[in-house]
């Protein structure tokens, strides 16, 4: 079989970000004698070549919570958030070609579906903590948020805990700072979201802001730009009446 292209649904920011992906993938693949190459599509997307898709895919989809390869029909879509103005949200996405597609979304419609109050400012902040923001990732399922997002919401609330977003960084930038007893003493767990946005949930009793400053003390000695987001477990308590309701509708 030839080598082929693949197209994923990974917004790539900075060129440092390749050189650690391929260093990462060449580690994760070593055993399994796949070969890949990383590179950028239309100066937006991650694009890795490889000799064996499938199984490059099948290992990266155990690494990643949302799916990163583009598909035509809207399931299970990976989008990024390019501008939330008033009740409109719009996303872009890749196309197997490269391409970069555009699509709106109704916010309260979103609201909406997760339980939360439409047309609530309360709603909007909710949403703003976990993840719908500027520059951010969402998994998409037709028009609305898909079953991994209420899941992941699910996740955040029983966990209990503070969580720091960050942006810009890839799994073995990750790796290499928790490596460090200073930060990993802070860090009770870690999800990445793709491969370049991430959840690291702060342990009980530790200021989020610690977390925050470890890592920006770290970055900035690796002339290095991340973005961070904090979300207080605190303030998804208006978020315990969806938990009730997912859990209803399991039961059902």
């Amino acid at each position: 079989m030839g080598r082929l292209n693949l197209i994923l649904s990974e917004k790539i920011d900075r060129i440092d970000n390749i050189h650690s992906l391929q260093e990462w993938f060449n580690q994760l693949l070593r055993n399994a004698g796949v070969r890949v190459l990383v590179g950028k599509s239309n100066n937006k997307w991650l694009c890795i070549e490889t000799d064996n898709p499938s199984l490059l895919l099948s290992t990266l989809n155990l690494q990643v919570y949302y799916p990163l390869e583009p598909v035509d029909k809207p399931i299970l879509r990976t989008c990024w958030i390019e501008k939330i103005q008033g009740n409109v949200v719009t996303c872009s996405y890749p196309l197997s070609d490269g391409s970069t597609m555009l699509s709106r979304y109704t916010l309260n419609n979103w609201i909406a579906y997760l339980g939360f109050k439409r047309n609530s400012i309360s709603s909007l902040d909710i949403l703003k903590n976990i993840g719908v923001d500027v520059d951010y990732p969402i998994n998409i399922t037709l028009e609305q948020p898909s079953i991994l997002y209420r899941k992941l919401i699910e996740k955040l609330i029983i966990k209990g805990l503070d969580i720091v977003f960050l942006r810009g960084l890839t799994p073995l930038e990750i790796e290499r700072m928790l490596s460090k007893e200073k930060l990993s003493k802070y860090v009770a767990d870690v999800t990445y979201l793709t491969l370049t946005t991430h959840m690291l949930y702060v342990k009980l009793g530790v200021r989020p802001k610690k977390v925050v400053e470890n890592i920006v003390m770290t970055i900035s000695k690796l002339r290095k730009h991340v973005a961070y987001k904090v979300c207080e477990w605190k303030n998804l308590e208006p978020a315990s009446f969806f938990l009730k309701t997912c859990i209803i509708d399991n039961l059902i």
